[in-house]
């Protein structure tokens, strides 16, 4: 309850008639991320108002300020001040403690966390793309580190902790390019308060579907508008469709940093075990190498991205989920997992990787043995059809000929460019209607004018203005002759 106060008269005395019930849920509160015991509870709008405006609460301005990384490595002193701030669970309400066993029942709501961003800046970047894109999002912050996010999602329903984790891993998928926290995927998550007064806050969020998003998924990839697949025919429906553009693709190693132990490993791997560590399409329908083959709605794939660890190591209490997840990748991948046909030859390749891999990943190593059955495991699961590889994929929109030139940078530029097209076409458009409705009603045209009449705004305008300066500027001249004209009779 809002500050112990009746919800609907606090919409009333508040002038927020249209807030969500969702803020009047009541949360759970702790002492720290180390102490499990219930300490006290609040309303969600509560909370996120302690978030945005106790700026600094319980911390020291030289606390506040240590940084979560010192030349690459984990702070210590950050991590101290992370041990000492009250925290607070989103996702369910427990008894007494936050155990599974004292589950009351879940909230619905959904904590979301993504780390490890370069800077605030692109953190700050990133949240403002998705907020303005998701409106199912309740609320999204800065993490304590600052570079970092903290979201707040409504989802329709969430049964128990083995639905929340296959909901979240689902949503990390189609809708945050696999960027979320693998360790916040877990009901009995309690995360520390941070504070932010630029938090966003959705007063009326709507409800994540879980079966639509998953309509989504599986629906039939968009026709490439790049010219390097326009003579490309699409076959089938569905998750067939996109078998089918699997099948005529092929898979090359993965791309590491140069120099690396981490490389090394791989390369051996992919020369010696012939394992493949990533899709990529078949070199023969790219027409200009420096051209991707591009596909609006995306098509799920699987990939392992390694990069991370030449600089991390996985610690107790990741290393066996880190490991499952990506041999399990490396099974799908090396077994033709569109065709659904096991091929037993990569097993034990993939045994000989995973073994190298802990040993230079963990710290400290699993235990052989644990390695070993993992693997197993999987593989079995893999065999048995237990494993949902829609769970694995990643929407992934440009497909890259490993014959191209471009440097990473300028990838992202062309990739950017074919993405806006469609934007920037409907853009042209609605300026060059704007400019003729101006001209058939004897008006000046200048920029201002122009974004009022085409709905858009004047530094939009203004970026487009070089491509219709000329055609203006004699519109306006000829209006001014005509004006003379009718003057002078």
């Amino acid at each position: 309850m809002i500050d112990k106060m009746d919800f609907g008269l606090f919409k009333q005395i508040s002038d927020q008639e249209n807030l969500s019930e969702i803020f009047d849920y009541e949360l759970n509160t702790f002492d720290c991320v180390r102490k499990p015991k219930v300490t006290g509870n609040i309303s969600l709008y509560d909370l996120l108002m302690q978030i945005k405006y106790n700026f600094l609460s319980g911390m020291s301005i030289d606390d506040y300020l240590i940084p979560k990384y010192v030349d690459g490595k984990s702070n210590p002193d950050f991590t101290k001040i992370k041990e000492k701030i009250s925290t607070v669970c989103y996702n369910a309400t427990f008894k007494g403690y936050l155990n599974e066993d004292n589950l009351i029942a879940p909230t619905n709501l959904m904590f979301l966390d993504i780390d490890h961003f370069n800077s605030k800046d692109e953190a700050l970047a990133y949240k403002e793309m998705i907020v303005s894109k998701y409106d199912w999002i309740v609320s999204c912050n800065l993490s304590l580190s600052r570079i970092g996010l903290h979201i707040i999602i409504l989802v329709d329903k969430i049964i128990d902790k083995g639905d929340f984790n296959r909901k979240y891993d689902l949503i990390s998928t189609f809708y945050f390019e696999g960027k979320l926290d693998d360790g916040a995927n877990s009901l009995v998550r309690h995360t520390i308060i941070p504070s932010d007064i630029n938090i966003y806050i959705n007063g009326n969020p709507n409800v994540l579907s879980i079966d639509s998003m998953l309509r989504k998924v599986n629906a039939v990839p968009a026709t490439n508008i790049t010219k390097a697949n326009s003579n490309t025919k699409e076959k089938g429906s569905g998750r067939e469709s996109i078998r089918e553009e699997k099948k005529k693709g092929i898979s090359t190693a993965y791309t590491f940093l140069p120099n690396t132990d981490l490389q090394a490993i791989t390369n051996d791997a992919a020369r010696d075990g012939g394992l493949i560590f990533e899709e990529v399409f078949d070199e023969s329908r790219f027409v200009d190498p420096n051209i991707p083959l591009y596909y609006p709605e995306g098509i799920g794939v699987i990939e392992i991205n390694l990069i991370r660890f030449n600089n991390e190591k996985v610690y107790e209490g990741n290393r066996n989920k880190t490991i499952g997840g990506i041999s399990v990748r490396l099974i799908c991948l090396n077994t033709n997992y569109f065709k659904d046909k096991p091929d037993n030859q990569k097993k034990s390749a993939i045994m000989t990787y995973m073994l190298r891999l802990n040993r230079k990943i963990c710290s400290p190593p699993l235990p052989e043995r644990e390695v070993v059955n993992s693997v197993n495991s999987n593989w079995n699961r893999y065999v048995s059809g237990k494993i949902d590889v829609n769970l694995l994929l990643k929407i992934k929109k440009a497909f890259w000929s490993k014959h191209s030139t471009l440097t990473s940078n300028e990838k992202r530029s062309v990739t950017a460019k074919i993405k806006n097209e469609p934007k920037v076409t409907e853009t042209r458009k609605k300026i060059a209607d704007a400019i003729k409705e101006l001209q058939y009603s004897h008006e000046k045209i200048t920029q201002k004018k122009v974004a009022k009449a085409g709905g858009l705004s004047e530094p939009t305008v203004k970026n487009y203005w070089s491509e219709n300066k000329s055609m203006v500027k004699e519109i306006n001249q000829g209006l001014i002759s005509d004006s003379m004209l009718f003057e002078n009779k």
